[in-house]
């Protein structure tokens, strides 16, 4: 029953396991494949497909009305799905249609054109897809021969210009840039700490003499998030996972590192997200994610100056059980914001001055992308 593992049978990446009290040969599994019940003590399962959550890493939608949503899934692949449909019964798990295969991971989608999709997996590795005739052409960037390759986070950030039509930006160690629909790529220079991840220690064990599962996939000092000003295409604000926030005002050319300027959170920690503003040119929105270190406390910072100062913006969050995963502005009102925490979705009307919590038939969940 364990075999194949990726999309049929009992999907590995086990979350929780329950044994029924009364009778031990009924069992429930769940994991990154769902719900899995048992009634002959894991002999054979049963997959209960009508749940509907699932693991996602990062949404997007494109302009088409009813829109259509584009998401990445925890080891089950990449997807789109419409809105909204015409049938009785809403929205049908027949309606989504599969875009990209493995752990799916960021999406974006062409101002211009909803048959370019830019869907990713784990790492970095980057496709466009027509989803109308399923063709697909990987479009990752490489570096010249001879050079070492090129960091990408688990969960790399790719997103399509809102300014120009074939624009496209995918966060690595560098800031990697398409204005061919990713046929070809120019880099920024490597905008993080460059942090060596063989001597950071892990529990007391340096991390270069870990045996089992060591970086477990993953990476350090790589493009956390970013954001293109809704006023200026060469306004780009950048975010890595070793704490560096990084402005270039002429598109790429040079950058200005302005974590110096932030106070009220530990240097070095991850950057969460990033809001270009549309109150003005100078304006943005940082969150940090502290959780690896054992603080859960919310970090939110505003800026209006261009990164000079910063003003530490919670108000109305909770202090110890709030780490920011995700923020997102509101088109045409630059003092809305949302943020998303491991719990809940907040919402403020003063630019983040005050908050209030979105409780309106929401869950108690993590928010980790907001569109």
């Amino acid at each position: 029953p364990t075999s194949p593992t990726y999309d049929l049978g009992l999907k590995t990446d086990h979350h929780e396991l329950r044994v029924d009290p009364s009778n031990s040969n009924h069992i429930y599994v769940v994991g990154d494949g769902g719900l899995h019940e048992s009634f002959d003590m894991g002999k054979t399962y049963i997959r209960h497909g009508n749940i509907p959550v699932a693991q996602a890493y990062r949404v997007a939608a494109d302009n088409r009305d009813p829109y259509f949503v584009y998401t990445g899934l925890q080891d089950n692949h990449s997807w789109m799905g419409p809105s909204a449909t015409r049938h009785w019964l809403g929205i049908l798990n027949q309606d989504w249609v599969e875009i990209g295969f493995s752990d799916g991971t960021g999406k974006a989608v062409d101002i211009a054109d909803n048959r370019k999709v830019y869907s990713s997996s784990s790492g970095g590795n980057l496709s466009l897809v027509d989803p109308i005739t399923g063709d697909t052409v990987g479009i990752t960037p490489r570096p010249p021969a001879g050079e070492s390759g090129y960091r990408f986070d688990w969960d790399a950030p790719v997103m399509a210009s809102r300014h120009t039509p074939g624009t496209v930006y995918l966060g690595g160690n560098r800031l990697f840039i398409s204005k061919d629909y990713g046929s070809t790529w120019t880099r920024t220079d490597d905008l993080t700490r460059q942090i060596n991840r063989d001597m950071i220690p892990m529990m007391g064990v340096v991390n270069k003499d870990i045996k089992l599962s060591r970086n477990d996939g993953d990476n350090i000092s790589e493009i956390s998030n970013f954001a293109e000003s809704p006023l200026d295409p060469k306004i780009l604000w950048v975010g890595t996972d070793d704490g560096n926030v990084q402005l270039t005002i002429d598109g790429g050319v040079k950058w200005t590192e302005l974590s110096k300027s932030i106070t009220g959170v530990t240097d070095g920690t991850f950057v969460g997200d990033i809001v270009a503003s549309s109150a003005s040119k100078g304006s943005a929105f940082v969150s940090f994610d502290a959780h690896r270190d054992g603080n859960f406390k919310p970090y939110i910072f505003r800026t209006s100056d261009f990164g000079k100062t910063w003003k530490l913006v919670v108000n109305g969050l909770p202090g110890d059980d709030a780490s920011v995963r995700g923020l997102a502005g509101f088109p045409g009102k630059p003092n809305v914001l949302f943020a998303g925490t491991e719990r809940a979705l907040f919402v403020s009307h003063d630019s983040g001055d005050h908050w209030t919590r979105l409780a309106a038939n929401l869950p108690t969940t993590q928010y980790a992308d907001i569109l």
